[in-house]
């Protein structure tokens, strides 16, 4: 009971009830006017059949007005139904209209008069036996009446027919209606019941649950992935976050334990080194909170300057700006690119570039090379940055872009692990992909869409 009524309150029921009653309501519409046409139709036809006859009847007497009037009947090429031929001394009375009849015509017939046109000069009779006729009379010059006739009584016999049919059918479209609306209600609360059932165990703590999708691909299904996909998201940023507490206690806890010793050394004695040494490891702190502080930011900003960049001249800038670092290391900045444009900010993405280079100019050799690419490859704008340096070793790539990730080669070198991190989340608010390879040194490509339109994301 408690789940016919869930079913009841839905408002999908409501809606497929709803559009169920107007195809149903309009189907009743149709066939209704079907009926009424119908009907139209065969009075028309009588109406049609007796004007043939009496036409045809008066062009024959006209041509022989001294022939018998049962002769030229017989001449007719539409023989008529019924005749009548009442002499002129028979007392019959030709009407010429019926509108003083209307009263008796509702007990002859059934449901339906015939329409108004064919009332104002049509008779409608009942005979001793019961047969309903409809009858022309022509009023000949010596006083005859002559009487062509066709019955009628089956037309309420098929209006009644025709009633039960459509009737019948009217419930049976109906019925069939609202137990289809019913059955796909009921379908359809059954999934968001299982999609609240999921919900109430995730946040119960289960993360690991997700809701179900079936092999049908609608939009139930398309609603799931989405959903899915968006767990997955809050766990990966769940689980980030955990991995970076953990992380940010670590670096903390070695420069704070640090200060703390010296701190409790310069209670004995005063000590300028030590005081030098506690600040750098204060400075080392606040730069990493800085670092955090700005990563969390991007993470959580949109673009609101974006703007057309030319990312041959942002590759040409990037080099002037590194290349006479590069010198003191005797590294070559070799470069080729393509014009290329894309829409985002031009100083985000400098930043982005200036971290990976700096990093590429901090890891490879002396008289090294570093490689620089800007092309454009099926609607994408691709850079590459590659080095001669030692690599990354193939296990590490997929963790080369987590927070306070660090390579063991990196371990010897300042910084927090940050730099990779803060380019990734350049690079997804820019709708670009990033990725690293290990062949021959590191490689690091981006791809951003070419289309000139603005992201759909703000930096706030």
């Amino acid at each position: 009971m408690s789940q016919i009524k869930e079913i009841l309150r839905s408002p999908n029921t409501r809606f497929l009830a709803l559009s169920y009653l107007t195809i149903w309501a309009g189907t009743a519409i149709v066939l209704g006017l079907m009926y009424w046409l119908i009907i139209q139709k065969i009075w028309a036809d009588l109406e049609t059949d007796l004007a043939i006859q009496t036409t045809e009847f008066r062009a024959l007497l006209t041509q022989q007005p001294n022939t018998p009037i049962e002769e030229i009947i017989e001449q007719m090429a539409q023989q008529p139904e019924l005749y009548v031929v009442h002499p002129a001394d028979s007392g019959h009375v030709h009407l010429s209209s019926l509108s003083q009849q209307d009263k008796n015509m509702n007990a002859l017939l059934s449901l339906n008069k015939p329409p108004q046109h064919i009332r104002d000069h049509l008779h409608i009779m009942e005979e001793k036996n019961g047969a309903k006729l409809i009858t022309e009379n022509i009023l000949l010059p010596d006083g005859t009446v002559v009487e062509f006739s066709k019955r009628i009584d089956y037309i309420g016999t098929l209006e009644i027919q025709l009633l039960k049919v459509l009737t019948a059918g009217l419930v049976a479209t109906f019925t069939i209606a609202m137990i289809i609306s019913l059955f796909l209600a009921r379908l359809s609360v059954k999934r968001i019941t299982q999609y609240n059932e999921t919900f109430e165990k995730i946040i119960a703590g289960n993360m690991d649950r997700r809701v179900p999708v079936t092999k049908m691909n609608d939009e139930y299904d398309r609603l799931a992935n989405t959903i899915n996909n968006m767990l997955d998201r809050i766990c990966t940023l769940v689980n980030s976050t955990r991995q970076v507490s953990d992380n940010i206690a670590h670096e903390l806890r070695i420069p704070l334990a640090r200060i703390r010793a010296r701190l409790e050394h310069l209670n004995k004695s005063d000590s300028a080194p030590e005081i030098a040494s506690s600040l750098n490891d204060l400075d080392r702190v606040l730069s990493m909170s800085d670092q955090l502080l700005k990563l969390a930011q991007m993470e959580s900003a949109t673009l609101t300057n974006a703007k057309t960049i030319n990312l041959h001249t942002l590759m040409s800038d990037l080099i002037d700006f590194y290349e006479p670092l590069a010198q003191e290391k005797n590294i070559s900045l070799n470069y080729q690119g393509e014009d290329a444009n894309i829409v985002g900010e031009a100083d985000l993405l400098f930043q982005a570039l200036s971290n990976l280079l700096d990093n590429a100019i901090k890891y490879t050799p002396l008289q090294g090379a570093i490689n620089l690419t800007c092309s454009v490859n099926k609607r994408l704008c691709q850079i590459e940055i590659s080095d001669s340096g030692p690599g990354v070793d193939e296990n590490e790539l997929p963790l080369l872009f987590n927070r306070f990730h660090r390579t063991d080669h990196s371990r010897s070198k300042p910084g927090f692990g940050l730099g990779l991190s803060l380019v990734k989340v350049i690079t997804t608010l820019h709708n670009g992909r990033i990725q690293a390879s290990s062949e021959n040194g590191l490689s690091i490509k981006l791809a951003f869409p070419s289309q000139v339109k603005r992201p759909t994301a703000q930096l706030a």
